[in-house]
């Protein structure tokens, strides 16, 4: 990453620990380039810290701090996510449910990870997918407040739960958007995620038991659904990730939604690139 300045000026000080000691404090870059004064700044090795609007920065430097410049990501990349997907945009297919296999999940943990809340646990990955004929098992649950990926032109929806499923080299990740419930009626699967004692601090864990993925699911499974190549929506940004996001919501109450521990942990939307996305209905 370069830092500009004039010819002896010095760096303006960034507040982030994965800068080297030092470098980018007061001006300490080990070296220039050219007679323009530019400071090639190092940074450490990946596993820094980010935040979404914060100490660490905003989203809006992610694309500079984790760039594949820097070897720190890939979020100045040209495949990112999340997108707005709108039917009149996309390549029409004819539907084909998803095949999902369900499996007990006698016990997981909600983890407060500091950037938001994650479901995690061995007993996930006893719940698989199949996608264009690999079979990739669940390996967490990611929410986000508000939704990262738009439906159309709108608003963003109150929450996103992102459920990655993984093989040894490939990740496809489903979106299940919530809207608020007319009847304001509780979602089933977060209450039995404890929703109303969502760990509140960063590392703190809470387990469950006896849950059941059939519920986050079953509103949205059997519907039409878009699906694109992209990225994680978090630092690195590693691309090639498959989506699949439902046009179809699942529901939740005005509670639920209120609730949640991070006033917004969600990245906006991305450029596309050229980049099309397919409606299967």
């Amino acid at each position: 990453m370069l830092l500009g300045g004039g010819l002896g000026e010095k760096c303006p000080f960034v507040k982030n620990q994965f800068y080297e000691k030092n470098v980018g404090q007061g001006g300490t870059g080990k070296g220039t380039k050219g007679g323009d004064g530019l400071v090639v700044i190092e940074y450490k090795k990946p596993g820094a810290h980010w935040s979404y609007d914060g100490e660490y920065g905003s989203t809006r430097d992610w694309e500079q701090y984790f760039s594949s410049q820097n070897r720190m990501g890939k979020c100045d990349g040209r495949r990112q996510s999340p997108i707005v997907l709108f039917e009149h945009g996309a390549k029409k297919r004819a539907f084909k449910k998803l095949a999902v296999t369900f499996r007990p999940v006698k016990k997981a943990t909600v983890k407060n990870t500091g950037y938001g809340v994650n479901l995690i646990g061995k007993d996930l990955n006893g719940i698989t997918i199949k996608w264009k004929g690999l079979a990739y098992t669940l390996d967490r649950i990611e929410f986000h407040r508000k939704s990262e990926h738009l439906l159309g032109f709108h608003d963003p929806s109150p929450l996103e739960a992102q459920l990655y499923f993984k093989t040894k080299s490939d990740v496809v990740a489903l979106a299940v958007l919530f809207e608020l419930d007319k009847s304001n009626k509780e979602n089933d699967f977060l209450d039995q995620m404890k929703w109303f004692a969502l760990p509140a601090g960063t590392d703190d864990s809470t387990p469950v038991y006896n849950l059941n993925l059939k519920e986050l699911l079953a509103p949205v499974l059997g519907h039409p659904y878009y699906d694109y190549r992209g990225s994680l929506t978090i630092p690195p940004c590693t691309e090639n990730v498959q989506w699949i996001v439902f046009k179809k919501m699942a529901t939740i109450s005005a509670h639920q939604a209120a609730i949640f521990p991070f006033i917004s942990n969600s990245r906006p939307v991305q450029h596309k690139h050229g980049r099309r996305f397919t409606l299967s209905s």
